[in-house]
């Protein structure tokens, strides 16, 4: 069974049970659908749940969950316990004990199935990605990251559900951030990743005043000239995560040099080191000069770093010396604060449409009463 397999499944289950909001308390909902759900002290080290098959239909299916845990442990451990005896009722085996942690007892993929849907169930992708990378901007530039925290709250999990959704999720929210609707993702396990040798991280370095995507080495941040480094002042240190902006460039060749002239729309050639001959822009973005030891940028021409390489289209200052670039000089990029804070109002209307969907929706679950006899409530 593959990933995709996986969550179709799921997403069966999802639709059998009637879930429709979120956050989910799968005790709640596994006692709803006929399947007794009850504490057990127990002392064998790891063990955090059981289920029981019944034998024939007239057998009630039976959860027991560790009673120390706590209720979002348990929610996700009765999730767990639930996939199993959703997807392995043909099974030989009537009888699933799961531990922290696989054991060489244990069938790896099963309990992989178990944990990857339990996961799927309280946090489905197509909910968890863009509300991850919605957060992930919204905290993009503060000094300690509430995201794990919030979405946990959100789900009604534990903040280690959430680190192994991002972890395992690492493909698909590259794939959204690249701009494929969730829809249109496919869904590849690690596995299948490595078979297509897949490589990519949805994670990038990026600067802490602008949120440009940089390289940590960078001396300054080439979206908005702030130093990385100063004698003055400690590393600014790059911040790494989903938070950061992708800045609108000039497109260049693999000489450096513009395709279309960002001025006047020209697409005659381009000689090395020119500028169009209709408008005079410059055709290549260049270093127009070099900080000295005062930090004091001096026109004296490329720097001797930038010299060896191109500078990207989205570059307004040099990311070896800081000084203005060709581009930044001609004014043929926008200002980055413009792009920030117009990408900041997106943010925030999304934000208010979601407040707005959410008011005119019902309230999450509401199963009838039971007499719980250990925590339930995950909010």
């Amino acid at each position: 069974m593959t990933k995709a397999e996986l969550y179709h499944q799921i997403s069966l289950l999802r639709n059998r049970l009637h879930i429709q909001h979120y956050p989910i308390e799968s005790i709640r909902l596994c006692r709803t659908n006929g399947i007794w759900v009850g504490p057990m002290p127990m002392k064998t080290p790891g063990l955090r749940g059981m289920a029981f098959m019944g034998h024939n239909s007239s057998e009630q299916d039976i959860i027991l969950l560790k009673e120390s845990s706590s209720a979002k442990e348990n929610n996700f451990n009765c999730a767990h316990e639930l996939i199993h005896l959703t997807l392995h009722r043909n099974n030989p085996k009537k009888t699933f004990q799961c531990y922290e942690s696989v054991r060489n007892t244990q069938n790896s993929f099963e309990e992989w199935q178990a944990n990857e849907g339990a996961a799927e169930l309280l946090v489905p992708y197509r909910f968890f990605i863009p509300r991850y990378v919605e957060l992930c901007r919204k905290h993009r530039f503060d000094r300690e990251s509430k995201v794990v925290d919030e979405l946990a709250d959100e789900f009604g999990v534990l903040p280690g559900v959430i680190a192994f959704r991002i972890d395992n999720l690492n493909y698909e929210i590259a794939c959204y951030l690249a701009g494929t609707p969730c829809e249109q993702i496919p869904l590849l396990s690690a596995t299948e990743q490595k078979k297509r040798q897949i490589e990519v991280l949805h994670k990038k370095h990026y600067c802490v005043h602008c949120a440009a995507v940089i390289s940590p080495s960078q001396a300054f941040c080439h979206v908005c000239g702030k130093t990385m480094r100063h004698p003055s002042t400690a590393f600014n240190s790059p911040k790494y995560g989903a938070g950061y902006m992708k800045y609108s460039k000039i497109e260049m060749d693999e000489n450096g040099r513009v395709i279309v002239c960002p001025r006047c729309g020209n697409e005659e050639p381009f000689p090395a080191g020119g500028h169009c001959v209709i408008c005079n822009a410059p055709t290549e973005n260049t270093c127009l000069g070099e900080y000295d030891d005062s930090y004091t940028p001096q026109r004296s021409g490329p720097c001797s770093e930038s010299r060896k390489v191109h500078l990207p289209g989205n570059a307004r200052y040099c990311p070896f010396c800081g000084a203005p670039t060709s581009f930044q000089e001609a004014q043929l990029l926008r200002p980055w604060q413009e792009e920030l804070q117009e990408e900041m109002r997106r943010t925030n209307s999304r934000q208010l449409i979601q407040i707005a969907d959410n008011q005119e929706e019902d309230f999450p679950f509401c199963y009838p009463s039971d007499d719980d006899d250990f925590p339930l409530s995950v909010s």
